[in-house]
């Protein structure tokens, strides 16, 4: 019963494929630096391409996200080009669905990269065996010079007795 009645609304559904097409740029800039460029590009392609922007107030990653809607691909695609010159150099950042799951990723990258000054520390702290090996695979491991001495251990505070 239930698969007459979708069979009914069929033509509804069309082929399957998506009526309309979408591209996501992020920008690193002020909505109002795009501005001008937005509406350029949204008098060029009116009526064949929808153009909105999304300033994003919370994320470091960038400011506005811009988005473009189109039925046809090609209409889209040539939008897009028209675009992405006009909008300030150097603000277009990648898109990155979750940066924060990727970061570690990228971090340790730097880190074995040595193009970081803090890459051993990164590398040492991030290992979960034991630091000493990991040291010594790494070629990091200094020998101590004879007679030199552990640094002490700093005690552990002691409550304050009231009296």
């Amino acid at each position: 019963m239930r698969g007459r009645a979708l069979d009914a609304l069929a033509h509804l559904f069309g082929d399957g494929r998506p009526r309309f097409r979408s591209r996501c740029v992020f920008v690193a800039a002020d909505e109002l630096l795009l501005a001008p460029a937005l509406e350029e590009a949204a008098a060029a392609f009116r009526g064949r391409v929808a153009i909105g922007s999304y300033p994003h107030w919370e994320s470091n990653y960038y400011r506005v996200k811009v988005t473009l809607e189109a039925e046809a691909e090609a209409a889209l695609e040539a939008a897009l080009a028209f675009l992405l010159p006009r909008l300030p150099p150097g603000s277009v950042v990648p898109a990155v669905e979750d940066p924060v799951a990727q970061a570690a990723a990228h971090v340790y990258g730097l880190a074995q990269a040595g193009t970081a000054a803090l890459g051993p520390r990164v590398l040492l702290r991030g290992h979960r065996g034991s630091l000493r090996g990991l040291q010594r695979r790494q070629g990091l491991h200094r020998a101590a010079a004879p007679g030199a001495r552990r640094p002490a251990e700093v005690p552990a505070p002691q409550p304050a007795h009231g009296g």
